[in-house]
C-alpha cells in the first residue's frame, strides 16, 4: 500500500480507477453482467460490484465506529485478515440473489458516500500513522485506498480478463 496519501491524490486516484471500472462494465451487455464465471468462485460482474460496495460500506462502518470510540474489529467481528476467503464468500452469499439494477444502484450510492466522506479528511488524517487507533499499523489513507481505488483496479482487471475469454 502507498503511504502518505494526500487528500487530492487519493480523491483523484479513486475517481480515475472508478472511471476505468465503469467504462469496463459499460462495455458489457446486460446479460454479461449477471453471467457467472468472472471469478473462480463463480461470481458474475454484479457480484464483483456487490463485493466492492460491501467493502466500501465496511470501511465507512469502521470509520464511524472509531469516531464514536467503539471497538473496531478489522476486517469483521471475530475474523482476521486470514479469514478473507470466508468473509468474501459471506459477502457473495449476502448479495447473490439481488438483481443487476439493485446492485448498480447500491454501488453508485456507496461510491458517492465514500467519496463524500474522503473529502472530509485532512492530509494529516490520511497519512499519519496512529492518528486513529483503530487503523492499527495502517494509515487511514491505506485503508481508504484498499477499499476503493486499489479494489476498483483489481475488479477492472478481473472483469477485463473475463470479458476477453467470452
Amino acid at each position: 500500500m502507498k503511504k502518505n496519501w494526500t487528500k487530492a491524490e487519493l480523491i483523484d486516484e479513486i475517481a480515475r480507477e472508478r472511471a476505468k471500472l465503469e467504462a469496463t462494465i459499460g462495455a458489457l451487455s446486460r446479460q454479461d453482467l449477471a453471467k457467472p464465471g468472472v471469478t473462480e468462485a463463480g461470481w458474475a460482474v454484479k457480484d464483483v460490484l456487490a463485493h466492492l460496495f460491501d467493502w466500501e460500506q465496511r470501511f465507512l462502518g469502521w470509520y464511524t465506529a472509531g469516531l464514536r470510540g467503539q471497538i473496531v474489529q478489522l476486517p469483521a467481528p471475530q475474523m482476521t485478515w486470514g479469514d478473507l476467503p470466508d468473509l468474501n464468500q459471506q459477502i457473495f452469499e449476502k448479495y447473490r440473489r439481488r438483481g443487476v439494477d439493485e446492485i448498480f444502484t447500491e454501488s453508485r450510492t456507496s461510491y458517492r458516500k465514500i467519496l463524500k466522506t474522503v473529502q472530509t479528511f485532512s492530509d494529516a488524517d490520511l497519512a499519519t500513522p496512529g492518528r486513529f487507533t483503530w487503523t492499527g499499523k495502517w494509515t487511514l489513507g491505506d485503508l481508504v485506498a484498499g477499499n476503493t481505488c486499489q479494489h476498483y483496479g483489481w475488479a477492472t482487471t478481473l472483469i477485463r480478463k473475463w470479458a476477453k475469454r467470452q
